[in-house]
């Protein structure tokens, strides 16, 4: 198994995802398309993961770790906020994933997507908010 690829944003999760889409009309046909605000998470994904994309596209299958930290709540007591408290509330983190996976896609991390075989995902709220990303070339059994 070779040695991973991880990645750290220093920055507060964008709510914004895939989801996030509207209709729009062209000619007689209507078609999904996506917002302006996920237009702008999209192009600062690219931005801040450019540099970490490899060489050469990964070819056999690929494992990818997603943890997403928020700040923590206003609300959260002070006495609370001691390491990592799960994050129940949306986005939903399958959404959040998959603008992620669109975007390592999109900047060649793989050849296809459908190397992908497995994920893990979380969500947090904490101290030092941040998105990290794994990614891990092989497969173990």
């Amino acid at each position: 198994m070779n040695k991973p690829i991880v990645i750290t944003l220093p920055i507060v999760p964008p709510t914004k995802t895939h989801q996030d889409k509207k209709i729009v009309r062209i000619g007689k046909h209507f078609k999904l398309a996506d917002t302006k605000e996920l237009k702008l998470v999209i192009s600062d994904y690219l931005t801040m993961l450019n540099p970490y994309k490899p060489d050469r596209p990964l070819t056999g299958p690929v494992h990818l770790g997603f943890r997403f930290v928020w700040p923590y709540r206003k609300s959260e007591p002070k006495k609370n906020r001691v390491g990592l408290i799960a994050k129940t509330t949306k986005p939903d983190w399958d959404n959040m994933a998959k603008t992620l996976q669109d975007v390592l896609t999109r900047l060649r991390f793989w050849e296809d997507d459908a190397q992908v075989y497995s994920a893990s995902v979380d969500k947090w709220w904490g101290e030092e908010p941040q998105i990290t990303i794994t990614v891990q070339e092989g497969s173990e059994q």
